[in-house]
């Protein structure tokens, strides 16, 4: 089984960081805490695992990357929508959370759709606002 892959955004130095040895940052995999040169940070460090998935890109999709869904149906159109990547816990898998045009959350399986990364939720916020008031599934 191999390790979980994460990234690490700084919520006061609004930045990512690397967790590795060398910059001095580390995860306890035991306990789930984050430290600094063996100082417990949990409380000022947001972490997102890889899903183990790519984009159309190529890039790595990591939980609360937002993303660009297209769903081409079969008359040849395309529909976009745009969620953030989510792990549900009580189902024990990655989803793409948006909402649709009455305002209710929908969840779509990130395997099924290509998937293009524009953002993550730490820097990119406001594409989430308002986009998809013009499609839904």
């Amino acid at each position: 089984m191999k390790e979980p892959q994460f990234k690490a955004w700084h919520k006061d130095k609004k930045c990512w960081v690397s967790i590795c040895p060398q910059t001095g940052y580390g995860l306890d995999l035991d306990n789930g805490q984050i430290y600094y040169n063996g100082l417990n940070i949990t409380e000022r460090i947001d972490l997102f695992q890889f899903t183990g998935l790519r984009d159309n890109k190529g890039k790595k999709i990591y939980e609360g990357n937002i993303v660009r869904v297209t769903d081409r149906r079969h008359n040849g159109q395309d529909i976009h929508y745009i969620g953030v990547v989510k792990y549900i816990t009580r189902s024990c898998w990655f989803a793409i959370e948006y909402r649709n045009l009455a305002g209710d959350i929908v969840y779509l399986n990130i395997n099924i759709l290509p998937t293009e990364i524009i953002g993550h939720v730490c820097e990119n916020s406001e594409l989430l606002e308002g986009e998809n008031e013009k499609s839904e599934i």
